[in-house]
């Protein structure tokens, strides 16, 4: 997932974009891949919605992890 997170921010954002642009793309698209994948559980396969939640729960931080690396590793 990493590398998509990274080929869809490096396509989108340029070298020297700030902090807080690079770290709100980053961490949205690596919301939708890590936290929002988890409602297939649920709807599609039966699953408890507790662990849906605690799993989008789950992607959220990590989200906000490689939202924070990738803003803080941005080339300047």
């Amino acid at each position: 997932m990493g590398f998509f997170i990274a080929y869809v921010t490096g396509r989108t954002l340029g070298a020297g974009t700030d902090y807080l642009a690079v770290f709100r793309l980053a961490g949205i698209i690596a919301f939708m891949t890590c936290g929002l994948s988890e409602t297939v559980q649920s709807i599609w396969r039966g699953g408890p919605w507790s662990n849906t939640l605690r799993g989008i729960f789950d992607g959220l931080f990590y989200a906000l992890a490689t939202a924070g690396a990738f803003g803080w590793l941005w080339p300047q």
